[in-house]
């Protein structure tokens, strides 16, 4: 977010009554889409730079004993990689205390992965969750509150 330059307060835009009291929430979805293609391509790019490292498998590992898995000089090999990356949007609403709520706007990026070895493919899946926004919301104190178990 810091590569593109968008800070929170320029995604969360708040709407208020005359009086100023919090009625809503705008999300500035061309900003969002903008942000969302540019970390995707990111990710990308990252699983693409591993096609520059070379491993070195012990010659040891070719015999598929355990015993003689790290012995050996280590054989170079080349890792190629394919990935595919996407992301979804998602709002959360946390209960911050009694008056005040945390609103997110989390982006959940899924990469999915190949590596080519010598040996056969490895597919990898990974997930995580990015926070874009996030921002405390602050309601009128209660009169009265009543704490019931569940």
């Amino acid at each position: 977010m810091s590569k593109e330059e968008i800070s929170s307060e320029e995604l969360l835009h708040p709407y208020r009554e005359i009086d100023g009291e919090l009625t809503a929430f705008t999300v500035d979805t061309l900003r969002l889409n903008t942000l969302r293609s540019s970390l995707i391509k990111t990710v990308v790019q990252s699983v693409g730079n591993l096609d520059n490292h070379d491993l070195g498998v012990p010659m040891g590992a070719l015999t598929g004993l355990d015993f003689f898995s790290a012995i050996g000089p280590k054989l170079p090999v080349r890792v190629i990689s394919v990935a595919a990356a996407q992301g979804e949007y998602r709002n959360e609403f946390l209960q911050a205390g009694i008056n005040q709520t945390l609103y997110r706007v989390v982006l959940d990026v899924q990469v999915a992965a190949r590596l080519l070895l010598p040996g056969g493919v490895v597919s990898i899946e990974l997930s995580t969750p990015v926070v874009v926004a996030e921002t405390l919301i602050v309601g009128q104190v209660p009169q009265t509150y009543v704490g019931l178990n569940k």
